[in-house]
């Protein structure tokens, strides 16, 4: 005998909360005739019966299921397993297939699938709903005749006849199957129950591309999306609040979302690991950034936490000073045999003031020549006092010089990397005592300039410092300094040397330290112990492990895997940038825009990535391999767009924010 499937859909009028929910309309069409409409596509042998109750009102419903060529049974309005059983006692049903009519997304290709699992298997009754994992809305029950009847006979709380399949899920004699989404959908609500409910229904209907036919993977990925964009938005109601009572919305400009990807950006963080990094609503991202370099180590390195752990446990900070500087100190100064005195803050801006003021007590020519980045004080800022493009080669165009002091103007001169003759002229000229510079930046490192540039101190008799706060023990332990022999008078670190903790420092040569002590350098924050011991540990480790070698390893195997991805794709590339910080640069192209859009389309995969990546550790192969995958992609439809502007999905970032160390 041929079995006999039906389809029972459960509809009435008198909902308390929402009345006649399933007449409402979307796009002119009630909510049960799109539900009807989303059925057709049940490649099985079947028949849809609506099975609603004996109330007047309802027969509303039966002109609905007249009118779209349905069947339709009058049963029990309160109790609805009765209403179930002679419903597929009447039409003689073999299987019962089990759907609500406030659920209109309900979907043919699910009901297939599961009813071939039904078939397949040895089992009574098969649902979506033991263990949900589909969105609350896309429930479908599958069961036998006979378990429907002795359900029926052996039910007897009000609420297993109210709930159909109540008493089938709660026994444990009945052989049961949960079907299983491909990913936890469960939070997500598409059934009609409230007004809420029905304006996101609506909202959603518009979203899909064939709200008719759209099958349920679709409905899973558009509602991802819909997930992942209100997490966002909540990130970003936190930076619009931050906004408003923190200046300018956060500490530092390379970690503020507008100047990264404008509305989109994750912005917050709750934790992190290795190369990971989860967001406020615990997305988990693959970071490329790493805290602008910071952590060469990668995120929470086991033994450097387990030390500070051990630390704040016993105390961080006292009246007494902590004996961790005394061993930081004898490392330095052991990595760097040229010096023999150290000086310790938290910020890099904070360690090159003080590596300035021990300068500046040391001649009696107070102007200072640099060449890079070397924090936000007035001093640096000051250059912008004269001309406001000053700076324009060595942070971002047009900094605005508002509360910095006129009395400043002409104390500090920028001059170009390469550039011996013009730094020449200032010294001879502008009475510079102070030569302070990164010893490597974004473009390619030259020897020569270095060496020349440490002759032309010696011989006009200023102070030499070197600025390795990006630089130092990424490339060589200690800074790249060492690596070529050309030793200054000054050097200051941060970034890698506490690995994400707060700690810089500066080591100095004996001839300097007199005239410093007489400087007064104090701070009270700047005593405490977990800085000293994070960079002790990072320091120990890097020695352990060779770090340096590691890093510069990956920097090759980066260089010559973007290269051939490049090449493959038609685009002409260099790659600039210290070790470790490698830096792509676009020939013929707005190499801005690339920026912009290559940081769009690796959010979409959860990847927090630009046109540099700040190598770790931690940056192997398995890790980068996801990153490769995309920029393949992405670089393919760099090649196809000449205008590439028009993919960007949010506005151009400032144009004018371009470092990168």
């Amino acid at each position: 005998m041929k079995t006999k499937v039906g389809i029972i859909i459960q509809a009435r009028l008198g909902s308390k909360r929402l009345p006649k929910k399933i007449l409402k309309k979307i796009n002119n069409q009630t909510i049960i005739e799109f539900l009807l409409k989303r059925l057709k596509s049940i490649n099985f042998e079947h028949e849809i019966i609506i099975a609603t109750t004996t109330k007047k009102e309802d027969k509303e419903i039966l002109k609905i299921a007249k009118k779209n060529k349905v069947s339709h049974f009058c049963g029990n309005e309160n109790d609805v397993l009765d209403r179930y059983y002679n419903c597929a006692k009447n039409f003689n049903l073999d299987i019962i297939i089990r759907i609500t009519s406030d659920c209109p997304f309900s979907d043919a290709i699910l009901i297939n699938r599961m009813y071939d699992k039904f078939c397949s298997i040895d089992v009574d009754y098969l649902s979506n709903v033991i263990n949900p994992t589909f969105p609350d809305g896309l429930d479908v029950e599958i069961f036998k005749f006979k378990l429907l009847e002795n359900t029926w006979l052996l039910a007897k709380n009000r609420s297993e006849r109210e709930h159909v399949t109540k008493y089938m899920i709660n026994n444990p004699n009945i052989k049961k199957y949960n079907f299983k989404n491909e990913y936890d959908m469960s939070c997500e609500r598409l059934t009609l129950d409230t007004s809420k409910d029905f304006k996101n229904i609506k909202d959603f209907y518009f979203l899909l591309n064939n709200p008719e036919v759209d099958n349920y993977l679709l409905i899973n990925k558009k509602l991802k999306e819909i997930k992942n964009m209100n997490k966002l938005t909540k990130n970003n109601t936190l930076w619009n609040k931050a906004k408003k009572i923190i200046l300018n919305g956060n500490m530092l400009l390379s970690k503020n979302p507008e100047i990264i990807l404008p509305n989109k950006w994750p912005t917050y963080f709750s934790k992190t690991k290795r190369t990971n990094v989860w967001d406020i609503q615990n997305i988990k991202y693959s970071d490329c950034f790493m805290l602008v370099g910071s952590n060469l180590l990668g995120y929470n390195y086991k033994k450097i936490q387990n030390e500070i752990t051990k630390v704040v446990l016993k105390g961080n900070i006292s009246s007494l000073n902590c004996p961790e500087e005394v061993e930081l100190s004898e490392k330095l100064i052991n990595i760097h045999p040229w010096s023999s005195f150290t000086k310790f803050a938290k910020t890099g801006g904070e360690i090159n003031l003080i590596a300035l003021r021990i300068a500046r007590s040391n001649t009696k020519k107070k102007n200072i020549a640099f060449c890079g980045y070397h924090g936000w004080h007035d001093w640096y800022l000051s250059a912008n006092l004269t001309n406001k493009e000053n700076l324009n080669d060595h942070l971002f165009e047009n900094i605005s010089t508002v509360g910095i002091p006129e009395n400043l103007k002409n104390t500090a001169y920028q001059f170009n990397y390469k550039d011996l003759e013009g730094l020449k002229k200032l010294i001879k000229r502008k009475n510079v005592g102070v030569v302070i510079m990164e010893f490597a930046r974004i473009k390619d490192l030259n020897i020569t300039f270095l060496k020349n540039v440490r002759k032309l101190c010696k011989k006009y008799g200023c102070i030499l410092i070197y600025d390795e706060c990006t630089s130092g023990f990424r490339e060589f332990i200690g800074g790249i300094h060492m690596k070529y022999g050309i030793n200054p008078d000054i050097a200051t670190f941060g970034k890698a040397l506490g690995n994400g903790y707060p700690i810089t420092a500066l080591v100095a040569k004996e001839k300097l330290k007199k005239n410093a002590e007489k400087a007064f350098i104090s701070s009270t924050n700047w005593t405490d112990r977990i800085g000293y011991v994070a960079a002790n540990c990072t320091i120990d480790v890097m020695r352990k492990i060779r770090s340096d070698k590691i890093i510069t390893n990956l920097h090759k195997d980066f260089c010559k895997n973007i290269k051939n991805i490049a090449k493959k794709n038609k685009l002409k590339i260099k790659i600039e940038g210290l070790i470790g910080i490698p830096v792509l640069n676009f020939i013929g192209r707005d190499n801005e825009i690339i920026k912009n859009f290559i940081t769009q389309e690796m959010l979409k995969e959860k990847i927090l990535a630009s046109t540099s990546i700040y190598l770790s550790i931690f940056h192997n192969k398995i890790v980068l391999k996801k990153y490769y995958r995309n920029l393949d992609k992405i670089f393919n439809r760099i090649y196809k767009h000449k205008n590439l502007i028009e993919l960007l999905e949010q506005p151009l970032t400032n144009k004018k924010f371009f470092r990168v160390n």
